[in-house]
């Protein structure tokens, strides 16, 4: 009868990082030199000695790690029976907020209003709420186009619709911005009360060239609430022109180098940081579901038990070992595991390891 060894697991250990900027896996020791009780006493939380049976070309090898609940060993790992590992740098594991970019068409009125026009700008947010593609949150700003009416005043218009439209929201979705010859513009409170009292007058301090809308990052709760980004997806609907009906707008994505900053977190990006702080949050629970946060908020759920920091604003090395228990005879299987290791210094010593014991590195998909 085969030994019970659950399939498809991943063990998690955060490393920490030392003043000195390295992070806390030390250098392979050999069997009978790593480190002794005093030694594990004396370091610090978050630091992982690799053990192996050789220095020159190991064969197998396990890990100690001293963590917040105390000291941990790996299983046993026989590195030809790794089937690969993978190391992400977090500079590769960011992502960038998306943003759109409306201009009226120039082969419309040659670009500038049609007086008289009503324009509706259309904004889906997909997988609202449920993340199912069937639930879209629908929003819309709208400009009357009056006599002589150019496309600058158009945009500052449009762009203090949108923004009185979305300021009702109890979730901030986007950022809204004039596209200008120079640095774009925000559409803030002060903007908006700015834009209201320009209207009265019909003119406008901005010489707006169109309109950015940029998605905000979303509400997220360690354990609880999981960090999603928002996809969106933005539509003019038509106007009347010599009595054809034809659309007004021209949408385009905003390349990933003119992004701004958001004007809540300062960033254009978010780093893995939230997402390595819930898998930390979610291995915990399976060693002990009151980690997990279970019945929330009736339950003890205590964030300082867990080692990753969600405010790291560059974000966790990522490295993961793919290896499986392989036994023989009546106790024939093949289970596999992840040994996943998370820290905000370079994994260098690991690698080296790797690289020693010939397992072969697949790079991030």
């Amino acid at each position: 009868m085969a030994v019970f060894n659950t399939n498809q697991v991943r063990h998690l250990y955060v490393a920490g990082t030392y003043t000195s900027g390295t992070s806390g896996i030390q250098a392979a020791a050999e069997y009978g030199s790593g480190p002794n009780a005093a030694a594990i006493k004396a370091a610090s939380v978050g630091t992982i000695w690799p053990i192996v049976d050789k220095a020159s070309a190991p064969t197998e090898g396990y890990f100690i790690y001293k963590g917040k609940g105390g000291v941990l060993r790996s299983d046993l790992i026989k590195f030809n029976k790794s089937t690969y590992y993978t190391a992400v740098d977090p500079a590769n594991d960011i992502y960038t907020l998306q943003g759109k970019e409306i201009t009226l068409k120039s082969d419309v009125n040659g670009g500038d209003p049609v007086a008289g026009q009503d324009y509706i700008l259309g904004i889906e947010i997909k997988g609202f709420v449920s993340g199912f593609q069937e639930d879209t949150y629908t929003k819309q700003a709208m400009v009357h186009a009056y006599s002589n009416m150019d496309a600058s005043a158009f945009y500052n218009v449009l762009a203090l619709s949108l923004w009185m439209n979305f300021s009702r929201e109890t979730t901030r979705f986007f950022s809204f911005w004039l596209k200008t010859s120079g640095s774009p513009v925000l559409v803030d409170e002060a903007k908006a009360r700015q834009l209201k009292a320009e209207m009265k007058t019909g003119t406008f301090t901005t010489t707006a060239e169109g309109i950015i809308i940029q998605e905000a990052p979303m509400e997220w709760h360690l354990g609880r609430m999981q960090e999603e980004h928002l996809f969106f997806e933005v539509s003019g609907d038509t106007i009347v022109f010599n009595g054809d009906e034809l659309e007004w707008a021209t949408v385009t994505d905003v390349a990933t180098s003119n992004i701004q900053n958001d004007p809540e977190t300062g960033s254009a990006t978010i780093p893995n940081s939230h997402r390595i702080a819930d898998l930390e949050a979610f291995c915990m629970g399976e060693r002990n579901t009151l980690y997990r946060g279970m019945d929330w908020p009736n339950s003890i759920f205590d964030p300082s038990m867990l080692m990753v920091d969600p405010t790291n604003t560059t974000g966790y090395y990522v490295f993961n070992l793919h290896y499986a228990f392989v036994d023989s005879r009546e106790g024939s299987q093949r289970s596999e595991k992840d040994l996943q290791i998370v820290c905000p210094a370079a994994l260098t010593n690991l690698t080296n390891l790797m690289t020693a014991a010939g397992v072969k590195e697949v790079p991030r998909q």
